[in-house]
């Protein structure tokens, strides 16, 4: 039965909205991490389930409102590397996993685009009482097409039942990035049509996180993520630089400086080298050919966004050629 407008207003609002703070995992809704294989979203998402177990940060920069219980799909790693990784985890925590934290390894016949499938995720939810249902991938839970529109949409269909079915239940989605075709080659590296597949990815969520690998990591770091958002119920946060740690751990970047022993060492470098002439310049047509010079600038790190690597090559492109000396016979 339809309610007025007027209840709704006059009723209070939730206390805590959000799963995860910053409208990162709004309650009832769902965040789809997006990124390319092998990138490291595992991890990601056992520091993310951790955190909503616990109550504590999520990824060392969001907060957790209040502790609750999840439920962990594992669609592709398997029990056996699922189990390394978590003894690497809690090890080097030097503590057990916190309760409250429920794991399935690829399930049979829950494919989550089918009633069947979401039936059967139902059970697991009453019986664990779980508020938010991670699954780590998307593709390998779907029986249907991960191009195809309708298969697509008959699979948000069914999460959209469950949410609807369960107060306060949210989904957390792992899903691969394909390659944009060659029209889209300047889009952005954040931007949530990267995703593979049919745009209904994109459509559903509430939140959307891509990811990438980030520069190379520093002493101590075994490799450097950066993290985009798209959202839908809040202002998209800034995109985040993090560092995966030993033991698969996650924390972030406090700072893009270089450590300190490396620095004194560029700086000894720097005073060895012999002064330049303030006005030295080159002269494209007869001198030398500037372009390695500016390509030492250049890079896909310093270039930062697509826009900006665009217009590096466009200038790249404009210079001038020495001309290659001619053959003597």
């Amino acid at each position: 039965m339809a309610e007025q407008l007027l209840d709704l207003y006059s009723t209070p609002p939730a206390e805590n909205p959000v799963w995860i703070s910053d409208g990162i995992l709004p309650r009832g809704g769902i965040l789809l991490i997006g990124g390319y294989a092998k990138v490291g979203k595992s991890f990601l998402l056992l520091d993310l389930i951790h955190g909503l177990a616990t109550g504590s940060k999520v990824w060392g920069h969001f907060t957790v409102p209040e502790p609750t219980t999840v439920l962990y799909l594992d669609f592709e790693i398997g029990k056996v590397a699922l189990q390394q990784r978590v003894k690497w985890r809690y090890d080097t925590l030097k503590t057990p996993p916190p309760k409250g934290m429920y794991y399935l390894s690829r399930p049979k016949q829950m494919f989550l685009d089918t009633a069947g499938g979401a039936s059967a995720l139902a059970r697991e939810i009453e019986e664990t009482g779980a508020k938010v249902v991670v699954v780590d991938p998307l593709s390998r839970c779907m029986l249907g097409q991960e191009n195809d529109a309708a298969d697509v949409g008959r699979l948000f269909r069914h999460l959209d039942e469950l949410l609807a079915s369960y107060e306060d239940l949210s989904f957390v989605l792992s899903h691969h990035l394909g390659k944009p075709p060659k029209e889209d080659a300047l889009l952005d590296e954040f931007s949530p049509y990267r995703l593979r597949g049919s745009s209904r990815f994109f459509d559903c969520p509430d939140a959307i996180a891509i990811v990438h690998k980030g520069m190379l990591a520093s002493p101590g770091e075994l490799w450097r993520l950066k993290i985009g958002f798209e959202l839908r119920q809040a202002a998209s946060p800034p995109a985040l630089k993090l560092a995966v740690m030993d033991g698969g751990l996650i924390q972030p970047v406090k700072s893009s400086r270089l450590p300190q022993s490396v620095s004194k060492e560029v700086n000894h470098q720097e005073q060895k080298r012999p002064a330049q002439k303030q006005d030295q310049k080159y002269d494209i047509d007869e001198k030398s050919d500037p372009v390695p010079h500016v390509r030492n600038f250049i890079t896909p790190w310093s270039a930062g966004t697509s826009l900006q690597a665009a217009k590096s090559r466009a200038l790249l492109g404009n210079l001038p050629r020495k001309s290659p000396p001619e053959q003597v016979s």
